[in-house]
């Protein structure tokens, strides 16, 4: 029972910390792409963020650091690497753009 407890206070702790990260990001992306920014407190971030992270401490032991672990490599993952959805989007976007033009402009000629 001992190593659930301080399993469940490592992924509390750790779990507060990856909470601080996801309200930073959080509020600088979203302030980034809106006009009038939505700025939430930090501490329903960290709180709930804690909360999980320690119930999975409690339940895992310690595959919650395997979990913590895989959280912080998709926000990184997330955070650095473009989605290729957005790729194909925007390449079918300038596609059709070009076709347009093409057919409004040099075709029509």
């Amino acid at each position: 029972m001992l190593d659930r407890l301080v399993f469940a206070a490592l992924g509390g702790i750790f779990g507060a910390v990856l909470g601080l990260l996801l309200w930073w990001l959080y509020g600088l992306g979203q302030s980034v792409r809106l006009l009038t920014p939505i700025q939430p407190g930090a501490a329903p971030w960290v709180m709930y963020s804690a909360a999980t992270f320690a119930f999975l401490g409690f339940v895992l032991k310690s595959a919650v650091a395997d979990l913590l672990g895989d959280t912080l490599s998709a926000i990184y993952k997330s955070e650095t690497e473009p989605d290729p959805w957005w790729v194909i989007v925007v390449a079918i976007a300038l596609a059709a753009v070009a076709i347009w033009y093409l057919a409004t402009h040099v075709w029509a000629q």
